[in-house]
């Protein structure tokens, strides 16, 4: 299994993320996944995750990297898209976006 870093694309080019590409792709499916399901805290989601083998070693900050990433979307010429969830930060509470389930 190849180990790859991830580069984030919320505009923080020299931070990357060491973990296999798969399951980072995997985590970011679950997360919108699950927060199109239902509202989750942010603590909630991370033990989830973590209590699964693959993301055993998840560390919070690599967690909140992937959240930020999955709230913010991508910055284009005519303003931010592809937000797939609303990040509350006051409240810690993760819910998806309208449209983000893909059905």
């Amino acid at each position: 299994m190849s180990t790859s870093t991830i580069p984030l694309a919320h505009g923080a080019a020299n931070e990357e993320w060491s973990q296999p590409y798969h399951g980072t792709v995997a985590m970011l499916a679950l997360i919108v996944a699950e927060t199109a399901a239902q509202e989750w805290s942010e603590d909630a989601l991370f033990t989830l995750y973590r209590g699964a083998w693959p993301y055993r070693t998840l560390k919070r900050a690599d967690f909140d990297t992937l959240v930020t990433m999955l709230a913010q979307g991508v910055n284009t010429s005519r303003g931010r898209r592809g937000a797939l969830l609303h990040h509350d930060a006051i409240n810690h509470v993760l819910r998806g976006r309208r449209g983000a389930s893909g059905r």
